[in-house]
């Protein structure tokens, strides 16, 4: 009987080990996060993000695939895992969180797609942020290696591999749509302008 518990813990123990991958999540100096203020929109008024910012991590598993199974919605991230928990940025477009590991779906040393949510104000995820027309921003998806193999396991791979990992992404405030009372009232006075131009002289 206990050499049964024996081979059943170590056999647990063993798919533990080789189904959860590794990764240093941080980003550098060369791809900070960009954020463009309210009421700015010139390039050259970028400034660096710091407090009241946040950043979350979505993984999906590489199996195989030469694109991510799903692309990330507008509203969430529907279709991937949720990597890490929001991340505060404590220095100007930099973010750093601790190791994050995979589930059980992704073998140590293996790749996955990798995406990052970018938003300001203390909202738990970027949902509430675009609900609340708080300024987000969507990183591009890529390819990145995990670590975690071999006995010991090897270190946890980086996200930052030149042009290959994470890049520079912008934070934005989004522009709200006018409203339905605004657009007819703009209908309404675009319709009697015509009607002033086309009205000929002498008709009342």
């Amino acid at each position: 009987m206990k050499k049964t518990v024996l081979f059943i813990t170590g056999l647990t123990a063993c798919f533990r080990l080789l189904g959860q991958g590794t990764i240093a999540i941080a980003n550098d100096d060369n791809q900070p996060v960009l954020y463009i203020p309210p009421g700015l929109n010139s390039p050259t008024e970028l400034a660096p993000t710091n407090a009241g910012v946040y950043v979350q991590v979505f993984y999906q598993p590489k199996v195989n695939n030469t694109t991510p199974v799903a692309e990330p919605g507008s509203l969430g991230a529907e279709g991937w895992e949720v990597l890490t928990a929001p991340i505060p940025m404590t220095f100007p477009g930099l973010f750093f969180g601790s190791t994050a590991t995979t589930g059980t779906d992704v073998a140590a040393g293996s790749s996955v797609w990798l995406f990052v949510d970018g938003w300001g104000g203390n909202f738990s995820s970027m949902d509430q942020a675009i609900l609340a027309g708080a300024p987000f921003g969507t990183s591009r998806v890529w390819a990145n290696p995990t670590g975690g193999a071999g006995n010991p396991p090897d270190a946890p791979a980086s996200m930052v591999d030149g042009s290959a990992g994470f890049v520079t992404f912008y934070i934005v405030q989004p522009i709200p749509e006018p409203g339905t009372v605004t657009l007819f009232t703009l209908g309404g006075a675009l319709l009697l302008l015509l009607n002033r131009r086309h009205r000929r002289p002498g008709m009342s």
